[in-house]
């Protein structure tokens, strides 16, 4: 059981991982090149990704942890 609940943590935090990457690379190019059309598009990846943060969030608040804080 242990197991499974350390796939599925992992599982989560390499999204959340990969979600941050592509937010940063939006916002990068955004900055690069500040245009409606790249803010339009940091917008459409913000909203595409922002969920990951909030479900680790919530796993933690749900299962809290001695000696570690969310």
């Amino acid at each position: 059981m242990l197991y499974t609940y350390t796939n599925i943590a992992a599982a989560g935090y390499e999204d959340s991982a990969a979600s941050a990457r592509a937010l940063q690379d939006a916002v990068q190019a955004l900055t690069n090149d500040p245009s409606p059309e790249a803010l339009q598009a940091a917008k459409e990846v913000w909203l595409k990704h922002r969920h990951f943060r909030g479900m680790l969030v919530k796993e933690c608040v749900a299962v809290p942890r001695p000696g570690i804080t969310c």
